[in-house]
């Protein structure tokens, strides 16, 4: 778009065009008259200037041009600017003014020309203009949201309306029809009328059933042509009965969720930048993965990837493979789960920013994807596409990744961490090998039943249930300073440890920041309470949510969009897509 400051600019340039102006400030001769030369009746696009510059003649009785008359050039309404807002006449009496048009179409564009000091109460002209709308960045959906009772067939007509950037309707604009997730439309695409609406007909049909399914069903409108950085897809939404999502377990990435249902499906949700949710959906509502016959035990989270175990032990991974995260030996990203090359069977999984780790049945530990500073733990910084045993024949009872570091509990009773140790959450802040980051398995001070570990941090659970956490910049290890007893702990992508009682209370505290960038050994903030009087089976958080799954029949799974405002804010319950 052109840069505001053009009007005054052209308007210098007018001004020069204009020859032979007398030096005296008087008018050559008495204006009598003045008329739109030219550049009335123009259309141009809103907040954009008028192809041709407004041209007013000024007059005297004998209709000669006036020269040196003073025209003061006005915006009655409509908006935008004008430049110079007072020109004189040249030597055939015209004065030129630059129109910048306003940002709505929904009134008329007026500026009046007035001569002034004339001796006439009011010898001006009127300049008029008609404004049309940019092309369309956004539609919106008419009565969306809607929640009705199961029935053997839905039949919905859809008007949407077409908006510019300024919220100027938009007639002629081409609409992208879609149907994601079930159902049929008329059309693709439908164009709007002089009003900005269009309208199109969706319907949904009982297919396996009586009656369509529980869940959520939308179809999508789009601007055709805008950007997609500007513009998303609008929804109708309609909901059929209750469409909560049940599950058993849960995880939670940097922009994507995952859960794994009663009947052993995984469920995915929120944006898609890397293919985190897989083929499922790229829209805030829980749609099903598709992994052929599977059932599912578990599920992890990383940065773009995610993770899921079976009932039999194997595991399936999708998503981002930049770094050989999904342990298939390639690094190509996956919308669909493809399988994890490890012959034996694993009894658990975790996934750390671009790496993974799964425990044996045999309790040995296998990593595989990015190890930039040692997070694989085989005392290498290569990075491996398929499972590879950590170091010194260890076997553990229980692992925890961070975004760059992995720790575990061995048989023995021992605390182990590698990876980076940038902000002391390996255990050890001693100059050495490990001051930085540690490719081998190291011990750590303290005896632990549980782990977590977070961004920057790791935090442990003794067997009485007083917690410590080290890294994120403390000084030494830190005791969390609280008369609640933690049964187990929870690890953030983000700036919070938590931790969850036997009876399903969670708690979470804060690694005090002293900038945007860095902890500077500030202390931790006393736990408190998150979830209201809500019990949860399983809690975990992300970069910007907290989600869990509440202890209660069903068992609903809930979210907030950060920690702190799972303080007191009530929860949104996760809704699953619905299947005919």
């Amino acid at each position: 778009m052109l840069n505001r400051a053009f009007p005054a600019a052209l308007a210098l340039i007018l001004g020069a065009c204009s020859d032979g102006l007398p030096t005296a400030d008087k008018p050559s001769s008495q204006p009598t008259a003045i008329v739109a030369e030219s550049g009335d009746g123009q259309t141009e696009v809103v907040d954009h200037v008028l192809a041709k510059p407004l041209v007013a003649r000024v007059t005297d009785a004998r209709g000669r041009g006036v020269r040196n008359a003073s025209v003061r050039f006005e915006v009655i309404s409509g908006g935008g600017t004008i430049g110079p807002d007072t020109a004189r006449t040249d030597t055939t009496g015209l004065a030129r003014a630059v129109w910048w048009l306003g940002t709505s179409t929904a009134v008329e564009h007026v500026v009046r020309a007035r001569v002034m000091n004339a001796g006439i109460a009011d010898l001006g002209v009127t300049f008029r203009a008609t404004s049309r709308p940019r092309p369309a960045s956004m539609v919106e959906v008419q009565a969306s949201e809607e929640r009705i009772n199961p029935a053997p067939e839905l039949i919905r007509v859809v008007v949407a309306r077409a908006y510019d950037s300024y919220r100027n309707p938009v007639p002629g604009a081409t609409i992208l029809w879609s149907a994601p997730m079930a159902g049929t439309l008329r059309t693709d695409q439908t164009v709007t009328g002089p009003d900005g609406a269009t309208e199109n007909h969706w319907t949904l049909r009982a297919t396996s059933g009586a009656t369509v399914g529980e869940g959520v069903y939308w179809i999508t409108a789009t601007p055709a042509g805008a950007s997609m950085f500007r513009s998303s897809p609008t929804l109708y939404v309609v909901t059929v009965g209750d469409a909560r999502l049940a599950a058993t377990a849960l995880a939670v990435g940097a922009s994507h969720s995952c859960a794994v249902a009663n009947g052993g499906q995984v469920y995915c949700w929120v944006h898609d930048t890397s293919s985190q949710v897989g083929e499922a959906s790229r829209l805030p509502y829980a749609a099903l993965m598709s992994v052929g016959a599977e059932s599912f035990t578990q599920i992890v989270a990383g940065r773009a990837h995610t993770c899921a175990l079976t009932t039999g032990g194997k595991a399936f991974c999708w998503g981002g493979n930049t770094e050989g995260q999904l342990g298939d030996g390639t690094q190509v990203s996956r919308s669909g789960a493809v399988a994890v090359e490890h012959r034996g069977t694993f009894v658990s999984l975790v996934a750390g920013g671009d790496h993974t780790c799964g425990l044996t049945d045999g309790g040995a530990a296998l990593c595989w994807g990015s190890n930039r500073v040692g997070q694989l733990g085989d005392g290498s910084l290569a990075t491996h596409s398929a499972p590879n045993e950590v170091s010194g024949s260890i076997r553990f009872t229980s692992l925890t990744a961070g975004i760059s570091h992995t720790c575990g509990l061995t048989i023995d009773g021992r605390t182990v961490c590698w990876g980076s140790n940038e902000f002391g959450q390996i255990g050890t802040r001693a100059p050495g090998p490990c001051q930085i980051r540690c490719a081998t398995p190291t011990a750590v001070e303290g005896s632990y039943v549980g782990l977590n570990a977070g961004m920057q941090f790791t935090c442990g659970v003794e067997r009485g249930g007083v917690t410590w956490c080290w890294g994120a910049r403390l000084l030494t290890r830190k005791r969390v300073e609280s008369s609640v007893r933690f049964a187990s702990l929870v690890g953030s992508r983000a700036l919070y440890a938590c931790g969850m009682t036997d009876g399903g209370r969670a708690y979470c505290w804060a690694f005090e920041q002293a900038d945007e960038d860095y902890y500077y050994g500030l202390p931790m903030s006393p736990p408190y309470q998150v979830g209201g009087a809500l019990t949860f089976s399983a809690f975990r958080v992300g970069d910007s949510r907290a989600c869990g799954i509440e202890r209660s029949v069903p068992a609903w799974v809930v979210c907030w969009g950060t920690v702190p405002s799972a303080v007191s804010a009530p929860p949104d319950y996760v809704l699953r897509a619905g299947r005919l």
